[in-house]
């Protein structure tokens, strides 16, 4: 089930925690649309825009967890390119047992016992002792922020955890769609004039720490606009805070970082820049840095080492 809180802020702050897709899906059928904007339903499709899936089929798609196969097959193939460079990384930590995780074919027909991979533990620590790396991702874009670039983020994020996990640590993986009513009109974001600016949060658990990521859920939560222009709208329709967003835009990512201090490392609302009207520059991503899978996945890495976790 998900998890309703509304935070202290001078700004209305409203949280929904999920456990799944799937528990996300359940509050979109317990929730009705009760703003006066309905673009999740009533926007036209077209490629740019959702890539020609319309509000049933997202809305569909996410009561199947996320099924997205055309994504998952697209991500595997570019997740083979990313991980050849990461092969003698994996060969530290794997090695061969009597039981493990997965067969060794080559061991088998040779008839050795030990023909299991297992994952070593150097350090003495068990699986459930060791800290689990939270990692946070806000899949909304600017308009425009076409899915490969979205796709390419997504590919280097996926490329990230896999190396951590070679490497005996674990990984929670978040999707944190994060909006917030900026405007006080159409053309007025009301910048230090005391107006209130309500946000949504709607947080969810994609990947377990105990779990592999699932490529088809993962593809359509990362990678699909639908996910962010059919589901993400769907969700703030829900919430009567942001009525006026929604005849509007829909609103931007959120001004500060103050939420973000319970992940270890954070990519935000991908943009054309870093000066969404004085958004800190942690909330943001820039478009530019997932021009090419090469040049993402080297972003991803600066990144990471930037928090310590490489």
């Amino acid at each position: 089930m998900w998890k309703t809180k509304k935070k202290s802020s001078k700004d209305s702050v409203v949280n929904e925690t999920f456990q799944s897709i799937n528990d996300l899906a359940a509050y979109i059928h317990a929730n009705p649309m009760i703003t006066h904007g309905k673009s999740s339903h009533d926007e036209g499709r077209s490629q740019s825009w959702d890539m020609g899936m319309g509000y049933d089929d997202a809305i569909r798609r996410t009561g199947m967890g996320g099924f997205w196969k055309e994504g998952a097959d697209k991500i595997k193939r570019k997740m083979f390119h990313i991980t050849e460079g990461q092969s003698q990384g994996m060969a530290d930590v794997i090695n061969h047992d009597a039981s493990g995780y997965m067969p060794d074919v080559q061991e088998f027909l040779k008839g050795n016992p030990a023909n299991m991979l297992n994952e070593s533990d150097e350090d003495g620590l068990g699986q459930a002792a060791r800290p689990i790396i939270k990692i946070g991702l806000n899949p909304f874009a600017s308009a425009g922020v076409d899915a490969e670039h979205m796709m390419n983020r997504g590919v280097a994020i996926l490329g990230l955890i896999d190396f951590l996990e070679s490497r005996n640590q674990r990984c929670e993986l978040w999707v944190l769609n994060r909006i917030q009513d900026r405007r006080t009109s159409f053309f007025d974001f009301g910048e230090g004039d005391g107006e209130e600016q309500p946000e949504v949060q709607f947080d969810v658990l994609i990947k377990k720490a105990d779990e592999q990521w699932n490529p088809s859920s993962v593809a359509f939560c990362m990678s699909h606009p639908a996910w962010s222009r059919r589901i993400g709208f769907r969700l703030i329709e829900s919430k009567k805070e942001m009525d006026r967003a929604t005849q509007g835009g829909y609103g931007f990512s959120p001004k500060h970082m103050e939420d973000m201090d319970d992940y270890d490392i954070f990519f935000g609302y991908m943009t054309y820049g870093h000066d969404l009207h004085g958004t800190d520059e942690g909330m943001l991503d820039s478009v530019q840095n997932y021009t090419t899978l090469e040049g993402s996945t080297k972003y991803i890495q600066e990144i990471a080492h930037k928090a310590s976790l490489l």
